[in-house]
C-alpha cells in the first residue's frame, strides 16, 4: 500500500506504552495516513513514566497519540482536559495536543461495542463480562451504551461491584461461577496473554453452544478461550477487530479526518 513520503513538516504521532515495540499501531496508522492523504507519521514510544509521556508531547510538539498500559489511568491527572466518557471509565487511551493543551479521550469502549456489533446486536442480549480492570471498565461502559444485559464476573468481588454500581450492571461472582446461559461472553482479563497462552479464564462447560465469544486480547489471534469457543460452534471475535474499530475514532480525533476502517482491519487482524 502506498504511503505518503515523510517530510520536514510531517506531524508526528505516537503510541505510548511499556512494553510497546511490538504494537501493530504504527504500521496500521501509517497505512491509513496514506489513504487519508494526511502528512503525518506514527511511531511507537516507551516513555519512562506518564509525566515523561505528557512532557514529550508538549516539548516535542507531537500531535498526540494513543496510550496503552501502564499509563491509561495515571495520565488523567496530567492532562488539561478529559472527555466525559473517559472520566466515567477512569482511563484515557487517546491524547490530542491542541497547541499545548492536552485533551484525553477513550475510544476503547467504542472499539469494543462496534466490534461486537459487527456480528451481533447487543441490545438486551445476556452478556457475561469477565474481568473488572481498566480494560473491563471500558468494555462495560460500551456494553451499557449498547443496552445489553451485562453480568460481571471477577476474582476480586469489590472491584467487580464497583463497576456494577457505577454502570448499573449485575455482579455474577467469580470466574468459576459463569454458567452456559449467556448469549455473549467477553473476556477482558489478561488470561491467555503473554506467558499464559495455555490458559482460559473459564472452562468449556461455561460456554453455551452457538453463542458469541469475544476476547479483547489481540495477540495471540486465537487464544485458548477462542479455541474452546470454536469447539462449541461459537462465533468468535478477537482483540484485533476491537483495535481496528477503536483506531477509527482515535485517528479522527487526532487528525480531523475519518480513516478507512477496511485498511485498519487489514493490518490489525493479520
Amino acid at each position: 500500500m502506498t504511503q505518503r513520503p515523510i517530510t520536514g513538516t510531517s506531524q508526528v504521532y505516537a503510541t505510548f506504552g511499556k512494553p510497546n515495540k511490538g504494537s501493530p499501531s504504527p504500521v496500521a496508522y501509517n497505512a491509513a495516513f496514506g489513504e487519508m492523504d494526511v502528512d503525518a507519521v506514527y511511531i511507537a514510544l516507551e516513555p519512562l513514566s506518564a509525566k515523561a509521556l505528557t512532557d514529550a508531547i508538549r516539548s516535542l510538539q507531537l500531535g498526540g497519540g494513543t496510550v496503552t498500559k501502564p499509563f491509561k489511568q495515571e495520565i488523567i491527572a496530567l492532562l488539561d482536559e478529559v472527555d466525559t466518557d473517559a472520566q466515567t471509565i477512569g482511563a484515557v487511551n487517546v491524547v490530542v495536543n491542541k497547541s499545548g493543551h492536552l485533551i484525553g479521550f477513550n475510544s476503547d469502549w467504542l472499539g469494543a461495542l462496534n466490534a461486537l456489533k459487527s456480528v451481533i446486536d447487543p441490545v438486551e442480549k445476556k452478556i457475561a463480562l469477565l474481568g473488572a480492570g481498566g480494560a473491563a471498565r471500558a468494555v462495560a461502559f460500551g456494553l451499557s451504551k449498547g443496552n445489553a444485559d451485562v453480568t460481571v464476573f471477577n476474582r476480586t468481588e469489590s472491584t467487580a461491584r464497583d463497576i456494577c454500581e457505577s454502570l448499573s450492571q449485575n455482579y455474577g461472582g467469580s470466574l468459576e461461577d459463569v454458567k452456559p446461559e449467556f448469549d455473549v461472553i467477553v473476556n477482558a482479563t489478561s488470561v491467555g496473554f503473554g506467558d499464559d497462552l495455555d490458559s482460559s479464564p473459564i472452562s468449556s462447560e461455561a460456554i453455551r453452544e452457538g453463542s458469541v465469544v469475544f476476547d479483547i486480547i489481540a495477540r495471540p489471534k486465537e487464544t485458548k478461550l477462542l479455541k474452546l469457543a470454536k469447539e462449541k460452534n461459537c462465533t468468535t471475535i478477537f482483540g484485533g477487530v476491537m483495535g481496528a474499530h477503536q483506531a477509527v475514532y482515535a485517528l479522527e480525533w487526532l487528525t480531523g479526518v475519518k480513516p478507512p476502517l477496511h485498511t485498519l482491519l487489514e493490518y490489525f487482524t493479520k
